[in-house]
């Protein structure tokens, strides 16, 4: 997980997954901006580049009531569900068949992030 951040941001680190760094990275910044003026108007925003650094096809994640959906951004129609996101990932790779040019946006305003 790399932050990238105008003002200051917890350390860059490496999970054992995708879910578990979104995970760690929510509750990071969470504890971050807890109580903060900065914390009611800041953004958490995960880029997602899973299949390659290039995308023709940027897909937007959100949280549902079963796990997370994927819409894509142009309206064209494309939309994708998974328990996890590493099943999520799963389905769009599929769906591609070998032309995995995609990549995921998700934002979150730091206000929405649980605290621990």
């Amino acid at each position: 997980m790399t932050y990238i951040s105008d003002s200051r941001a917890p350390r860059d680190f490496k999970g054992p997954g995708l879910s578990d760094c979104v995970k760690r990275a929510s509750d990071e910044i969470a504890a971050l901006y807890a109580g903060t003026v900065a914390g009611t108007h800041a953004e958490l925003q995960f880029a997602i580049y899973p299949f390659s650094e290039g995308a023709s096809v940027i897909l937007d994640v959100t949280v549902t009531s079963d796990g997370y959906s994927a819409s894509d951004l142009k309206g064209e129609g494309l939309r994708f569900e998974g328990k996890t996101l590493e099943v999520l990932i799963d389905r769009v790779r599929a769906s591609f068949a070998g032309h995995n040019n995609a990549m995921f946006r998700w934002v979150i305003p730091v206000s929405q992030l649980p605290l621990k």
